[in-house]
């Protein structure tokens, strides 16, 4: 409660603390299941997004 900020229109805004961390277990389950996925496959370029909402 103390770390989210309310914004105009009810929004409340978690980004500080939900967004911007990084679970390393679960990222390290993500790399597995690419790895698995693109087993074979010959990758030479990745692309990633960053999104936010309501700043």
């Amino acid at each position: 409660m103390s770390d989210g900020v309310l914004k105009d229109g009810n929004i409340l805004k978690v980004n500080g603390f939900l967004n911007h961390l990084i679970d390393i277990d679960i990222a390290g389950q993500m790399d597995e299941s690419f790895i698995k996925y693109y087993e074979g496959e010959q990758i030479t370029m990745t692309n990633t997004l960053s999104t936010s909402c309501c700043t």
